[in-house]
């Protein structure tokens, strides 16, 4: 398989997956690209980190925080060490969507994985780790 082979298999699985949530998210008048981030506001909660990890400009980031909040998914807080700067944190109702969203990823995923036996799933396994470099702990972010 060459390189671009490879990350045209990876575009479509994410295709596939981002039409999964797709009629959750449009009910609620979001944005497929709004799943991935609600998803990392815990872990990035600032808006430099979400688009370092997403890979998406900062105004497109910004676009997308702006509407979550404004819909009550997310809030925005001020960090009292730096009072330029400011975090986001998810509501009680951005939990719940991210939860749902997880739910259809998940099934998504797991209707994808079911095309594969048990072995060539531990296979899959296995060799996304080498290629992320897990199997030794590295990291490549």
């Amino acid at each position: 398989m060459t390189p671009t082979g490879l990350l045209h298999h990876f575009q479509r699985l994410r295709l596939f997956l981002a039409a999964e949530v797709q009629p959750a998210l449009r009910e609620r008048g979001l944005a497929t690209s709004t799943a991935f981030m609600l998803d990392l506001v815990d872990r990035y909660p600032f808006p430099s980190e979400m688009c370092r990890e997403l890979g998406m400009p900062p105004p497109t980031a910004s676009r997308l925080l702006k509407t979550l909040e404004a819909e009550g998914y997310v809030v925005r807080e001020g960090v009292p060490e730096d009072l330029r700067r400011h975090r986001f944190r998810l509501t009680p109702a951005g939990s719940e969507l991210r939860d749902v969203i997880h739910g259809l990823l998940e099934a998504g995923v797991e209707r994808r994985l079911g095309r594969l036996t048990s072995e060539e799933r531990a296979e899959l396994e296995r060799l996304m780790q080498r290629l992320v470099g897990e199997e030794d702990g590295a990291h490549d972010g």
